[in-house]
């Protein structure tokens, strides 16, 4: 989506893109305290790099994880360091109605 978009396409901003993928599912499913950084919520955060993020999963390799994505933070613990997944279980997993 954001290579697409936003570097691509220029559909996007960066503010937009992001907000779409976080802040509107946390709203749009009542998901509290995620979505948006803020003081009290829990600290889900990627760190990307905007010059070289870039999707490059394809129908032939689907399951190819994007680039330029630095770290990933769930609950703020490294779940993804510099593409690689740490042995780390940060989250669990939001069943329907408990949020």
């Amino acid at each position: 989506m954001l290579a697409h978009y936003v570097k691509k396409k220029g559909i996007l901003s960066w503010e937009k893109a992001i907000y779409k993928m976080s802040g509107a599912p946390a709203e749009r499913f009542g998901i509290e305290k995620r979505g948006v950084i803020k003081v009290g919520n829990h600290a889900d955060i990627v760190i990307l790099d905007p010059e070289t993020v870039n999707d490059i999963a394809t129908i032939n390799k689907p399951y190819q994880y994007p680039v330029g994505i630095n770290y990933v933070l769930v609950n703020g613990k490294i779940a993804l360091e510099e593409g690689l997944f740490v042995d780390a279980k940060n989250g669990s997993v939001i069943l329907k109605g408990r949020y």
